[in-house]
């Protein structure tokens, strides 16, 4: 009895300690599944299911929200995150993309971007896939 309640015990720490885990996400990487991203540049990004649309927000050490989205994609469409070091990109099949371009007082702006504009030829490879 007192093996299975540590085993019990056990299982209980196991699943916090996995559940508080971030999966890091080097610059460039595609994210195409919900779930909290540790950045290669010391950001966070959370990405989340409300209400059947895609939710993302990017977030500093200090928890100070950076970016949180206003688009209306829908979890049921294909959709993608990368972040290339200094922009957040942000592609779905039902309403296009947007990238988050850092403002010189420290925010950010985001702007759509069409297959033919000088932003998607700046944008990483993944989002160049996605879109083409």
């Amino acid at each position: 009895m007192l093996r299975m309640k540590n085993n019990i015990l056990f299982f209980i720490i196991f699943m916090q300690l996995v559940a508080g885990c971030k999966q890091v996400v080097a610059s460039g990487k595609a994210i195409t599944e919900f779930g909290e991203y540790a950045l290669d540049s010391g950001l966070q990004l959370k990405v989340e299911n409300v209400s059947g649309i895609v939710k993302y927000r990017l977030v500093n050490n200090g928890g100070e929200t950076l970016i949180l989205s206003k688009d209306r994609a829908s979890v049921y469409q294909r959709w993608v995150i990368v972040w290339d070091g200094n922009r957040l990109w942000f592609s779905s099949s039902d309403i296009g993309g947007v990238v988050w371009i850092k403002k010189v007082d420290g925010g950010y702006s985001s702007t759509e971007y069409y297959k033919n504009s000088v932003l998607l030829k700046e944008a990483p490879q993944v989002i160049k896939e996605f879109d083409g």
